[in-house]
C-alpha cells in the first residue's frame, strides 16, 4: 500500500537559520505564531530565543535524512543561499556543506515528500551578485548587475577568490532549484543589513535587479519571503527585492 500523506504542523523549515537573514526569517517566522525547524551547520552560532524553534544540525555531507525530515513536515521551506558570505563569515562545526549540496539534498527529499504527499512550497533567496554569473564561473553578458557599494568593493578585494567561488556556489544552487520542478519562488537580494525596525520593500521582476536599492533590513526582507511561501500564485517567479 502507498504511504500516507504525511500530516503538516505549520512548520517553517529556515536553510541556513545561523545566517543574518536565515535568521531574520526564523525569527519573523516564530513572530507571526508559525512553529520552525532551524536548520544550520553552525549550530554554535544559532540563537534559539523561543520554544517555537527546533534546531536541527546539518553537518558537512548536508545531511539529506535531516532535509527529508524538514521536507515532510513543513508547510514551507525558506532556503538562502550564500550565508557564507555575510562578515564576519560563520564558523561551522564539523564542516559546511556547499550551497549546492544543500540544494541537491534539499531537492531530492521535496520530490520524496512529494510522492508521498503534498510537498511544501519553496522559496529560496541569494544575493543579486550571483545572478550575474554562469554555472562555468564567468560572468553572463546579459545577466542584470549593479554598482556595488564602497564597503562591499572593499571587501570583495580582500577575499575576491573565496568571494567568487562562494558567489558561483550559490548560483549552481539555484540554476538545481530552477531546472528542478518544484514548487518555487526565487527571490535575489542586495547585501542584507541587520537593522532594528522594518523599512517599505518592493519586489520587482528580476530585470529590474540594477535599479535595487544598495542594500535591504534582515527583518523586512524576511518579512517577504515568508509572505510568498504563503503566496502559491507566485510559484516559478525570479524576483528581486528592493528598498522604496
Amino acid at each position: 500500500m502507498p504511504a500516507s500523506p504525511t500530516a503538516r504542523t505549520g512548520e517553517v523549515a529556515v536553510i541556513d537559520a545561523a545566517g543574518a537573514l536565515g535568521d531574520a526569517v526564523m525569527r519573523e517566522s516564530a513572530l507571526q505564531g508559525r512553529r520552525v525547524q532551524a536548520l544550520t551547520s553552525a549550530p554554535h552560532e544559532l540563537v534559539v530565543f523561543s520554544s517555537a524553534v527546533t534546531p536541527v544540525v546539518i553537518s558537512g555531507d548536508a545531511d539529506r535524512g535531516r532535509l527529508a525530515d524538514a521536507a515532510s513536515t513543513s508547510d514551507a521551506v525558506v532556503l538562502c543561499l550564500g550565508a557564507a558570505l555575510q562578515d564576519p563569515p560563520l564558523a561551522p562545526a564539523g564542516g559546511r556543506p556547499t550551497d549546492e549540496a544543500v540544494a541537491l539534498a534539499l531537492l531530492r527529499a521535496l520530490r520524496s515528500a512529494g510522492e508521498d504527499g503534498a510537498a511544501p512550497r519553496l522559496v529560496v533567496s541569494l544575493p543579486i551578485e550571483a545572478l550575474g554569473l554562469r554555472t562555468d564561473g564567468r560572468r553572463a553578458p546579459s545577466a542584470p548587475t549593479r554598482r556595488t557599494p564602497l564597503l562591499e568593493r572593499a571587501r570583495a578585494v580582500r577575499g575576491a577568490a573565496d568571494r567568487r567561488a562562494q558567489l558561483l556556489d550559490a548560483r549552481r544552487a539555484l540554476e538545481l532549484v530552477l531546472l528542478s520542478g518544484a514548487d518555487w519562488t526565487a527571490i535575489a537580494h542586495p547585501p542584507v543589513l541587520v537593522a532594528p525596525g522594518p523599512a517599505p520593500t518592493q519586489l520587482l521582476p528580476v530585470s529590474y535587479a540594477p535599479q535595487a536599492s544598495a542594500q535591504v533590513g534582515a527583518q523586512a526582507c524576511a518579512a517577504r519571503l515568508l509572505e510568498l511561501a504563503d503566496a502559491p500564485g507566485s510559484t516559478g517567479q525570479q524576483l528581486v527585492i528592493s528598498e522604496v
